[in-house]
């Protein structure tokens, strides 16, 4: 009779290998769990802390005057600043520094509207530099999510007398997401002009970055052979 080998006594060469397959995969599976773990705790926070952003400082330093010439909108790190109502000018020559946008014309100001959109991430306004000159001025300013509005700001700016000067008019909403800005100022008695300067914003990028990082841990599984496969069929011995 042909003696035969119970199943515990026959030795595979092979078993080595795919254990160590086995726990490195596992190893693996426990890295990108941690990897998908901390960016989820991540985007939630830098939603709830607008300020963790990616700052941009709307200066109007690109206008190409003269002094006195039109405002007809400007884009400025992909915002884009169009002028809604009134005169706007262009000040190559008073700024806080370099340039700026005022509300015109001298001695005669209307007032005057800005609309400031971001079309691919939103953002939070945090403050703006202004100079409403020979007397106080009031203002407007509403921050839109879609058709939305999510806050409505207004008061008044302090005068500025000679020697002129910038003052900044801080938001009281900062942590409030927009993707869209409208600021209007209304020229009080005796004002000669309102200008306006470093229009500072925070973008909130979309959390798009996890659709790319889901794919690469799948990718990376597939390459690992975590990811099923179709693989032909062993033949047993009998």
């Amino acid at each position: 009779m042909k003696p035969t080998l119970s199943a515990a006594l026959v030795y595979c060469p092979g078993a080595d290998v795919d254990l160590r397959k086995k726990r490195g995969r596992q190893r693996l599976i426990r890295a990108i769990g941690w990897v998908l773990l901390v960016v989820l705790s991540v985007v939630p926070l830098r939603a709830a802390t607008p300020q963790t952003g990616l700052p941009a400082d709307i200066g109007f330093s690109s206008l190409p005057g003269p002094t006195g010439e039109p405002y007809l909108g400007s884009v400025e790190a992909e915002f884009v600043i169009t002028p809604t109502l009134g005169d706007w000018k262009q000040s190559l020559i008073y700024g806080n520094p370099g340039s700026s946008i005022f509300a015109g014309p001298i001695n005669d100001p209307q007032p005057a509207g800005l609309q400031v959109t971001e079309s691919l991430a939103p953002f939070s306004y945090l403050s703006l530099d202004y100079s409403s000159n020979n007397g106080p001025s009031a203002y407007d300013i509403q921050g839109f999510l879609g058709q939305t509005v999510q806050f409505h700001q207004t008061g008044t700016l302090a005068a500025s007398f000679s020697p002129f000067r910038f003052n900044t008019l801080f938001s009281e909403y900062s942590s409030k997401l927009v993707d869209g800005l409208l600021i209007q100022v209304m020229p009080g008695p005796g004002v000669t002009s309102i200008n306006l300067d470093n229009l500072y914003l925070v973008t909130i990028p979309e959390p798009g970055s996890l659709t790319f990082l889901f794919l690469a841990c799948l990718v990376l599984a597939r390459c690992c052979g975590l990811a099923p496969a179709s693989r032909p069929p062993v033949p047993t011995r009998r």
